[in-house]
């Protein structure tokens, strides 16, 4: 078991924390929170609600003149949620308010929290396992590797790198992860 804990937190902190990573997230962080991204993201919500309305008038109105009713009731249920759940983001977007950020201490502030999880990694194998669950979207599965005479192990895991920045500013986070790492393990 250390030894397989030694090789996921390594794995961890060299392949997924590494600079290029940090650095991509630090960037996405900052473009997802800039005016103008809020803006775009409003637009398209508005738009999508506006369709999603649009839709409810025209099913609702089919279903008066005498349409199919069960197959006109599922249509309307759906737009319907299409237009709940652009409603909620639209409210999630006005809550998280980017006119309020420090944008020039947002990012020092996201260096030093990164910086502070690569640490966490190493410190000991508690905090290190506390990372990987605070990070890993499900279990990491592992696969056995028979190569002639060698036999090993490859662990596969899908990373939510946005709970990297979770509580670095008071925001719902939006930051794109990476999908997975895939490494293999040689005992």
């Amino acid at each position: 078991m250390e030894i397989l804990d030694d090789e996921i937190l390594s794995t961890l902190q060299d392949d997924v924390c590494r600079p290029a990573i940090i650095e991509e997230a630090i960037r996405l962080a900052l473009a997802e929170l800039a005016p103008s991204s809020v803006g775009r993201e409003r637009a398209r919500l508005i738009q999508t609600r506006a369709a999603a309305d649009l839709e409810c008038e025209r099913l609702a109105d089919a279903i008066a003149q005498g349409g199919p009713l069960t197959a006109l009731l599922a249509r309307l249920q759906g737009a319907q949620e299409r237009r709940d759940e652009a409603d909620a983001a639209l409210a999630a977007l006005e809550a998280r308010d980017s006119s309020r950020v420090d944008f020039e201490g947002l990012e020092g502030r996201l260096r030093a929290k990164l910086a502070d999880w690569r640490g966490l990694l190493r410190r000991n194998v508690e905090s290190g396992r506390d990372v990987l669950r605070a990070l890993l979207v499900g279990p990491l599965v592992f696969t056995p590797i028979i190569e002639e005479r060698r036999r090993g192990y490859a662990f596969r895991g899908t990373i939510a790198l946005d709970r990297l920045l979770t509580g670095v500013v008071d925001l719902p986070t939006l930051v794109a992860s990476p999908t997975g790492f895939e490494p293999v393990f040689w005992p």
